[in-house]
């Protein structure tokens, strides 16, 4: 299996889009991005990127989500 993507982070571009970017994983072919409102989850799946960087958007306002990006 390929190996876990390192170096995630986040980045506001608005009030309902966050920019993700990660460092890609040896032997990813594409990258999973789940989302939770709350800590530890329950994730869900909002999308997928061949790249190493995924823009969410039509987030809620003065929410706040955690991410999970698994190759």
């Amino acid at each position: 299996p390929p190996a876990a993507p390192t170096g995630v982070t986040a980045t506001v571009a608005s009030a309902t889009q966050i920019n993700l970017s990660w460092t890609a994983a040896s032997g990813a072919t594409e990258y999973r991005i789940y989302r939770a409102t709350t800590s530890g989850g329950p994730y869900t799946q909002v999308g997928t990127a061949t790249g190493t960087s995924y823009s969410d958007s039509g987030l809620t306002c003065n929410t706040a989500y955690y991410y999970v990006v698994r190759s």
